[in-house]
């Protein structure tokens, strides 16, 4: 993501801030002056930004790492590695923003819990630069679009085949046909009632699945023939049709399994 003009995104988010509390002191916007108060509020801010982005660029190797990501899910791994990181970041830096900007809101009330407010820190941080800059949307700072989240292009659908072993060994193959258009079979546009997968599934690949991760790209509202091949332990061959006739809605997301 490109951050540019940060000195006037955090000059923006002082200004936002600084509007806040004048509206909460019932101070009319007109006549407030930029305080202590905004520009140490701005200050905790920037903090949270700077971080943010430093984390999520400090764990870019990690999770493009090839050994990485044969292994495990990065869906599964990166929210657990990026909290791991950003609470020690703030336990052994002593970065408690939140705090910092409670303790100016709230005046002459008492001081927030360390441990609350530094858990509230870390998440923000857990967050990424996405989340970062959703906070700086929200206080209104004009701020470029986050990324947006990974889905089919419009006039595709994603399919996913999931193989559920009984006899089969060895490699199976995957057979997505194109056919002959046919308009009279409903589009499929997502599956529910699909019971909930293991941990281990949400956290390491899953070798039984095609593709290992995402969905494989097909043509919204054309039809398709899915089946799968395999063989058994004594070399006879298996063979499960999915579908021999199916469409897909714009944007679909599917996820079939088969027992094989």
């Amino acid at each position: 993501m490109r951050h540019g003009n940060l000195s006037r995104t955090f000059a923006g988010v002082a200004l936002a801030v600084g509007l806040l509390v004048a509206q909460t002191r019932d101070v009319a916007a007109a006549e407030f002056q930029f305080s202590e108060i905004g520009a140490q509020s701005a200050s905790a801010i920037t903090i949270l930004v700077v971080l943010a982005v430093l984390i999520e660029n400090a764990l870019t190797p990690l999770f493009n790492w090839r050994v990485f990501r044969t292994y495990v899910s990065l869906k599964g791994w990166r929210t657990i590695i990026m909290v791991a990181l950003s609470a020690a970041v703030v336990w052994v830096f002593g970065i408690d923003a939140v705090a910092v900007l409670v303790d100016k809101f709230n005046g002459e009330h008492p001081a927030p819990s360390p441990a609350f407010s530094g858990f509230l820190t870390t998440m923000v941080l857990a967050g990424g630069s996405h989340g970062v800059f959703n906070l700086l949307r929200a206080l209104g700072v004009r701020v470029e679009p986050a990324a947006e989240t990974q889905k089919p292009a419009q006039h595709q659908a994603w399919v996913a085949v999931n193989i559920d072993r009984h006899r089969a060994v060895g490699p199976v193959f995957v057979s997505i046909t194109k056919l002959v258009p046919d308009a009279t079979i409903e589009q499929i546009a997502g599956t529910a009632g699909v019971r909930l997968p293991k941990l281990r599934q949400l956290l390491f690949r899953n070798a039984d699945r095609f593709p290992a991760n995402g969905g494989h790209a097909v043509e919204a509202g054309e039809t398709y023939a899915i089946s799968v091949l395999g063989k058994d332990a004594e070399g006879k061959e298996l063979r499960e049709v999915i579908r021999d006739k199916v469409r897909f809605a714009d944007r679909a997301i599917v996820d079939f399994t088969v027992a094989l």
